[in-house]
């Protein structure tokens, strides 16, 4: 899944072509294991974890699909 680097995201329309990931789950709490959090969602591929000032998630992402309406992840 995540390998680990730090990655740069911003928000986009899934229909763009930048747009590489779609949010399939948000996971709320504190001290989650994120391959934990997101087993969920079998369409995970990798996440992006927010901690710090009251906001703990994990963002379960999967490869966009053109075909598939949801918000949009793209790298900066």
């Amino acid at each position: 899944m995540n390998d680990g680097n730090p990655v740069s995201m911003r928000t986009t329309d899934c229909d763009k072509d930048k747009a590489q990931w779609v949010i399939v789950g948000r996971v709320e709490g504190e001290d989650l294991e994120p391959e934990k959090a997101c087993a969920a969602y079998p369409e995970t591929a990798t996440w992006l974890e927010k901690r710090g000032r009251g906001e703990d998630y994990v963002l379960c992402l999967a490869e966009n699909r053109r075909d598939r309406a949801a918000v949009a992840l793209a790298a900066q």
